[in-house]
């Protein structure tokens, strides 16, 4: 069983995809993302050929998500788990479902972040080239993100850590702020990949 589970949360065009391809490359774990887990999984078993992003096709996302990251972890693999996770529900449904099944696994919280006006750049950017994301600039101006508080992060039992941590010990949060160069971002990326094999 894989001692760490990694989850990669933040609003569109903050970097998330970016992070999470090159941390599961770092660590070789399992990238495991919610937009293609729509598209590939949960869009055709519903018979659809387009996603609708509606609260049960969410729902039906993020638990295949959770489904995917448990074969993982019985694998011996450190999943390294992608999506807005931008609700407090989304986050609970996630802890619930891996809970009993991760063990002594330590979840790690990636929170993304990065300067509005870059954000939008960046989706506008993307839209030029193929991308597992459907979002649009409307999407990132329309999106709510319900703020991680301290309330909500000790009533699971996760410490909020101020800075990457030279390693994960117990369940942790940490934000990452994304505005500026790939170069920080890869550094960044580093200390926590780090992190995760210690």
């Amino acid at each position: 069983m894989s001692e760490n589970v990694a989850v990669v949360i933040g609003r569109v065009g903050t970097g998330k995809t970016t992070a999470a391809e090159e941390i599961s490359d770092r660590i070789e774990g399992i990238h495991v993302d919610t937009d293609t887990t729509r598209l590939s999984g949960v869009v055709p078993l519903a018979g659809r050929t387009e996603a609708r992003y509606d609260a049960p096709e969410n729902r039906a996302t993020y638990a295949l998500l959770a489904v995917k990251a448990v074969s993982a972890l019985e694998r011996g693999l450190t999943p390294v788990l992608e999506g807005s996770f931008s609700n407090i529900i989304e986050r609970n449904q996630l802890l619930e479902s891996l809970a009993g099944w991760t063990g002594e696994a330590d979840t790690c919280f990636i929170h993304m972040v990065c300067d509005p006006e870059e954000a939008r750049r960046r989706i506008q950017e993307r839209e030029n080239r193929e991308c597992a994301s459907e979002a649009t600039t409307d999407t990132y101006d329309d999106m709510s993100f319900d703020p991680v508080t301290d309330e909500w992060l000790a009533s699971h039992g996760i410490k909020r850590s101020s800075e990457i941590p030279d390693q994960i010990d117990g369940d942790t949060y940490v934000r990452v702020d994304n505005t500026g160069s790939i170069a920080r971002l890869e550094e960044r990326v580093g200390d926590i990949s780090d992190a995760l094999n210690q």
